[in-house]
């Protein structure tokens, strides 16, 4: 892809989701590519939630949509604001209805990536809210956890990344 002005820092994969890390000046902008980009992109405010903000009456205090997602991502609760649906699933909740869906496609990326099954739950996490399979993705925890915390390390200057980052 072209990133007008931009000049590609740094290529990343971690647990197979691609993250690209653009410079320019001295700002760096994270964003990814392919099937997982707009989930990807989505994801990345968590590892630096927004400021909060006021309405102009000064009176009323309204967190940012990204500080609502981290708080819910911290405490594994559901968010959905209309437009933004984000909730957890745990793997032992798992269906059989969902055989051929995208979460048992995640599972079974899961095993060839670490070579066994997950134990871990899955995020659903969808940019058009809805409740139904079919209009956003699963990620494991984990990798959540590694996008955040290599995203947070990169702002920091530090290269030391966890396990299943590769770095192109």
């Amino acid at each position: 892809m072209e990133y007008p002005g931009w000049k590609i820092y740094q290529r990343l994969l971690i647990d197979d989701y691609p993250l690209v890390v653009l410079a320019k000046d001295n700002e760096l902008r994270f964003t990814s590519e392919g099937y997982y980009q707009n989930i990807i992109e989505f994801l990345l405010p968590l590892a630096e939630p927004g400021e909060d903000f006021v309405f102009e009456s000064g009176s009323t205090r309204v967190e940012s949509i990204h500080n609502q997602l981290h708080q819910a991502f911290v405490s594994g609760q559901e968010f959905g604001n209309g437009a933004i649906y984000f909730r957890l699933r745990s793997i032992f909740e798992y269906d059989v209805a969902t055989a051929e869906s995208e979460f048992q496609q995640e599972i079974e990326r899961y095993q060839q990536r670490t070579g066994y099954p997950p134990t871990e739950p899955f995020w659903y996490v969808s940019p058009n809210f809805a409740g139904w399979d079919g209009c956003g993705h699963y990620i494991p925890q984990s990798t959540i956890n590694k996008i955040i915390q290599v995203t947070q390390q990169i702002k920091a200057g530090e290269l030391n990344f966890p396990l299943s980052v590769q770095l192109f």
